[in-house]
Order: structure tokens, then C-alpha cells, then sequence
């Protein structure tokens, strides 16, 4: 009688380890992937003009905070200013805010933008801010980059509804742009 519960016992256990190893061609439960996507903009100006580059978000979920490394050459460009738009403006970030400030005299060439929402986005694709640029009378006609750091630039997004709201861990891409003399 004794061999019986064992023998049921120990296909029981078979069966459920079975059940948990996932076979070839079999999808596991997916989970839903996440991607976001940062570009800035491409402009032309000549020298001694004020152009207008805009840095963008485009997401298939909520983007919740962001903190932003853009690159420019000191030598042709020089910051005038920094401006929420889009997004971040028109509240679309449910009570968001940006700060954006070119870095000190002696890190020229860097504008660092950062913004944040408890709730995160109510729309996903859209303008984050806008970053004035003077080109300056001595540039040479040339395309000067305008770029996002690959090291230290981070967005956190986040998934879920009401008291379920926890991070999402997604693919990021970063695109840049240029300013055409």
C-alpha cells in the first residue's frame, strides 16, 4: 500500500516540475516591452542668428522623470536658453516640472536638462524642451552636433495604474541632432 502513495506522490511532483520548464517554440508569459526613445532635433541658421533645437520623447508607456546630457561645440554655438515645452509645459506630466541649465564657464558644450512627475506622462510622444542656441559670427559653415550623452543620460518609466504604479524597465534610444551653418 505504502509504494502507491509514493509512486502517485513522486509523478504528482514529475508532473508539476514538467510543467514548469519552459519547451522550445513555447512563449513563456510575455511580459510587454517598453521603449522610449530620445531625440533632439535637427536646425539651420547662419551666423550670428538664434535657432531653436527641440528635445523630444517618444514612448510606448509612461515616462515618469528624466535627466538629460546634451552635447554641443562651445566654439560655434552658445546657449541663450532653456524652455519647457511641449510635454512638460501644458502639464501633460501631471504636475511635472523641467530645469534646464547650461553647466558652469569651465563645462562649456553642456546642457543639462532634467525633469520629473509622481504620476508620469498622460501622453507618451511629444516635446520635452526647447534649447536656444546663438551662432556665433565667427562659425564656419559646417554641421556642429548636437548630442545626448550615452553614459550618464537616465529617463525612469513607470507602469501600472493607481496604488499598482511601480517602475518599467525598458530599452532606451538615443538620437541626435545637428545645427546646419
Amino acid at each position: 500500500m505504502k509504494k502507491i502513495p509514493k509512486l502517485f506522490s513522486f509523478l504528482l511532483s514529475a508532473m508539476v516540475l514538467a510543467a514548469c520548464i519552459p519547451l522550445p517554440g513555447i512563449a513563456a508569459t510575455a511580459e510587454e516591452e517598453y521603449n522610449c526613445t530620445l531625440s533632439v532635433g535637427t536646425v539651420s541658421g547662419k551666423p550670428g542668428e538664434t535657432v531653436e533645437v527641440v528635445v523630444s520623447a517618444e514612448a510606448n508607456h509612461n515616462v515618469a522623470a528624466g535627466d538629460i546630457i546634451v552635447y554641443f561645440d562651445a566654439s560655434v554655438l552658445a546657449v541663450e536658453s532653456v524652455d519647457s515645452i511641449g510635454l512638460v509645459q501644458t502639464g501633460i506630466l501631471n504636475d511635472g516640472m523641467l530645469a534646464g541649465n547650461p553647466l558652469p564657464e569651465d563645462q562649456q558644450g553642456v546642457v543639462r536638462l532634467a525633469f520629473a512627475s509622481p504620476y508620469g506622462s498622460t501622453e507618451n510622444t511629444g516635446e520635452l524642451c526647447s534649447i536656444r542656441f546663438q551662432i556665433k559670427e565667427a562659425a564656419p559653415s559646417s554641421v556642429s552636433s548636437v548630442t545626448i550623452d550615452r553614459e550618464d543620460t537616465m529617463v525612469t518609466t513607470i507602469a501600472g495604474e493607481g496604488e499598482n504604479i511601480h517602475p518599467a524597465p525598458f530599452s532606451l534610444t538615443l538620437l541626435d541632432g545637428s545645427v546646419k551653418i
